[in-house]
């Protein structure tokens, strides 16, 4: 078995154990009842989209520097998984707050602006497919540096435009 392979066959392990520990282990909460448990899948692809787009930016970064078709290749891996994980978070989160504060969304900051990360990565596909070659790569490397800017937006934006559904980030 490669490399490739083991770590696929891992990841589904842990995705099937952690799913399992979701539903079985888990305990009920009290007010919000089986509804709060989409909170363990909505917090943690909001932070594999953070890290999936930040790797995206760094392989962009080091595919200008170097013209690495392999760099371009990763890059362009994370945003795809950015992107599937960007889609969960903005499936679950309205779930959560429909049952959590009675309102499937409201345009918040945090809300508003992972909506609009995600129509960047959208974006960021939509050029790739559009352009020639050697001249998808450039762009959607500079795109992929310039969309990340959005993510610490997103991350702090409950502080910098005092959101009322989101706790701080601080906390």
């Amino acid at each position: 078995m490669k490399l490739p392979q083991i770590i696929g066959v891992l990841a589904i392990t842990l995705l099937l154990l952690a799913i399992y520990l979701v539903f079985s282990y888990a305990q009920i909460e009290k007010t919000m009842l089986e509804v709060q448990k989409i909170f363990y899948f909505h917090v943690s692809s909001a932070f594999t989209v953070f890290i999936a787009f930040g790797v995206t930016c760094l392989f962009s970064i080091i595919y200008l520097i170097n013209r690495n078709d392999k760099c371009d290749a990763i890059a362009t891996s994370s945003a795809e998984l950015g992107l599937v994980f960007c889609t969960v978070v903005l499936m679950t989160g309205p779930i959560w707050a429909r049952f959590a504060w009675n309102t499937w969304w409201n345009w918040e900051a945090r809300l508003t602006s992972t909506l609009i990360l995600w129509l960047i990565y959208i974006g960021y596909f939509i050029l790739r497919s559009a352009l020639a070659d050697d001249r998808k790569k450039v762009y959607s490397a500079v795109l992929g540096i310039v969309a990340y800017l959005d993510a610490p937006i997103v991350y702090f934006s409950v502080e910098i435009w005092q959101g009322n559904l989101h706790p701080d980030t601080d906390t």
